[in-house]
């Protein structure tokens, strides 16, 4: 019964000291609140033993029977919360590999698919830059471009003749000294179609053909000699009549090239009968008779 009371009192005595530990200890912040040399520990005034706030609390733990391994953690609890941890992470990493694998996968064929576009573009651009290229590279040579195009009456047909060119020229033009001139056709036979007997006229760009004077006909195919029936000119004698070729004293002509031919003073006459021509006259036919008298 005494070593109850004792027992009772001792921890009476503990609680009061306690009691009055916490209630300096609430008044200690900082070692400034504390008096005679003490130090604040845990918001409590102590002596000052040179041990940290860790070693303090370690002794404390120590001294209220917490076992020395008590601030250990369990190996078995650390290693099942890594792996449970570990298999959270990895659930987790793996949705989120899974997401990344198929956002890569999505990337990977919009990225292919960008790749063969600008490949595609490439080839295309390439191909149009060659396209254009070639375009570019036109070889410069006096007929390229063409000047013959700018050039009155031209064929635009271009000849290059050395560093110059020379256009070719529409009909009844020749090339002279970077123009198309035209051709006077009259001044060579060579160079028109005219007949002989025809005159040519030149024009810009052609010619005409034209019969001569008392020629008829085209003036290319056919220029043919004119023909005129003219009174005689000369006369006849007296006891005379007009050849049959001059019937009713005309006489029929026919243009040489440089008069009529035959002339009109040449028609022909015939004396009459019992008259024989003498000269240009028609003389009486004279006639003999022999008589033999009886």
């Amino acid at each position: 019964m005494l070593f109850r009371s004792f027992v009772l009192l001792g921890i009476f005595s503990m609680f009061f000291f306690a009691s009055c530990t916490s209630k300096k200890a609430a008044e200690c912040i900082t070692s400034l609140d504390c008096e005679g040399g003490l130090v604040c520990v845990d918001g409590a005034c102590v002596e000052d033993t040179g041990k940290t706030d860790i070693d303090n609390k370690v002794e404390n733990d120590v001294d209220w029977g917490i076992p020395d391994n008590a601030m250990e953690p369990d190996k078995n609890e650390v290693e099942d919360k890594d792996e449970t941890e570990v298999k959270d992470d990895k659930v987790e990493t793996g949705d989120m590999d899974v997401k990344d694998d198929k956002d890569e996968d999505d990337k990977d064929e919009i990225g292919d698919t960008d790749t063969a576009d600008i490949t595609d573009d490439a080839v295309d651009t390439d191909f149009e830059d060659d396209e254009v290229q070639d375009e570019d590279v036109v070889e410069t040579t006096p007929c390229n471009p063409n000047p013959c195009e700018a050039v009155s009456m031209s064929t635009g047909n271009c000849t290059i003749q050395g560093d110059n060119f020379a256009c070719g020229c529409e009909n009844g033009y020749y090339w002279n000294k970077g123009v198309c001139k035209d051709m006077n056709e009259c001044l060579d036979s060579l160079l028109n179609d005219c007949h002989e007997f025809a005159d040519c006229s030149n024009l810009i760009g052609s010619y005409t053909c034209e019969c001569k004077e008392h020629y008829s006909g085209d003036g290319i195919a056919e220029c043919t000699a004119d023909t005129q029936s003219v009174a005689c000119e000369n006369s006849k004698p007296e006891h005379s009549v007009w050849n049959v070729a001059n019937a009713d004293g005309m006489i029929s002509q026919t243009w040489n090239g440089t008069a009529w031919d035959p002339a009109a003073d040449t028609c022909l006459w015939d004396c009459d009968e019992h008259y024989l021509k003498v000269g240009e006259l028609c003389e009486p036919e004279t006639i003999i008779f022999n008589f033999t008298l009886p």
